[in-house]
């Protein structure tokens, strides 16, 4: 099925609504990559610290590609990509809560503000906005970001089950965070609906997928943790 067979209930206007798109998905990837260069210096092991040193490089690489997309589309369209996305992301709290994370040197916190939440934000925006593009080189692009995004998630969940498994009172730090970020990362998807002017069916998908990816940071934790503590008897 092609863009121009799924049902019009549903679908986004991307070429009215990809400035906003651009700019926001732009202003995670930045947020995502500073965090990742933080989680690494905060890691103790070797192993979660090149993990995140890799997720960092590969945030950095996103964060081009969309500048890139912004500019081509300034060129193309003589409109100007939009420049309040940082305002836009500011208004969920979501960057308080990683600054306020990184200050306090807190790791749990942090990496579930930002492999937990914010990856399941950008998981979910990234694709929406996939699903919605014709076969295109484009949409190639995309789909490699996104399946690098998800491993991002994976990586929050392998060092939080980590962290658990040598200290198990790290259980409350991490539903603590989670209660804290996830009611940020609901507001920023509401945001982000506004921004794109989604109808209704499309905004349920871009909830619906913040929710999964969150649930599946949460089983994905537990799998990790309970593979470890196999792994150590």
């Amino acid at each position: 099925m092609n863009a121009t067979d799924r049902p019009t209930a549903g679908r986004i206007d991307l070429h009215r609504n990809a400035p906003a798109a651009i700019a926001l998905l732009a202003t995670g990837e930045q947020l995502a990559h500073e965090a990742a260069l933080a989680a690494a210096h905060l890691a103790l092991a070797p192993d979660l610290r090149r993990m995140f040193d890799r997720q960092a490089v590969q945030e950095a690489r996103h964060l081009r590609i969309f500048r890139l997309a912004g500019q081509a589309w300034n060129r193309q369209s003589h409109a100007t990509v939009a420049d309040d996305a940082d305002d836009a992301w500011a208004s969920s709290g979501i960057p308080r809560g990683i600054a306020a994370a990184r200050a306090d040197r807190d790791l749990v916190a942090l990496v579930v503000a930002t492999q937990g939440v914010l990856e399941a934000i950008g998981g979910s925006a990234l694709s929406l906005v996939e699903q919605h593009l014709a076969a295109s080189p484009a949409r190639w692009l995309l789909r490699g970001i996104l399946r690098e995004e998800r491993a991002h998630q994976r990586i929050g969940e392998r060092a939080l089950a980590r962290l658990l498994a040598d200290e198990p009172a790290c259980a409350n730090r991490i539903d603590v965070a989670l209660a804290e970020h996830v009611p940020a990362g609901a507001a920023m998807i509401e945001t982000m609906g506004e921004r794109l002017g989604l109808v209704a069916p499309a905004q349920s998908l871009l909830r619906t997928g913040f929710v999964d990816a969150v649930d599946a940071f949460r089983e994905g934790i537990a799998f990790e943790h309970a593979r470890l503590v196999s792994e150590r008897t």
